[in-house]
């Protein structure tokens, strides 16, 4: 059990590491915006605050899913997308 402790704090440490670096993008890219987004299907982040009209929802449509958080926020921070 202590092995899947570890595994579980190393995940943790990643995100907040993952987040503190996607902070920083924000802070440069988007006015400090970041939307983390969970769906049935995956993860999606975005920097930005997303609208509700058509045009953001097709771009929206274009960022791939990925299946976790990381992913999503490692993603992010390669491809820094935002529409």
């Amino acid at each position: 059990m202590r092995r899947k402790k570890r595994q579980l704090l190393g995940d943790k440490r990643r995100l907040v590491k993952l987040l503190k670096e996607i902070e920083s993008i924000a802070e440069d890219y988007a006015d400090g915006h970041i939307t983390l987004m969970r769906f049935t299907t995956g993860w999606k982040v975005v920097l930005r605050t997303p609208s509700v009209n058509l045009s953001d929802r097709r771009l929206l449509m274009d960022i791939p899913f990925e299946l976790t958080l990381e992913t999503a926020m490692e993603f992010a921070v390669e491809n820094k997308p935002k529409f």
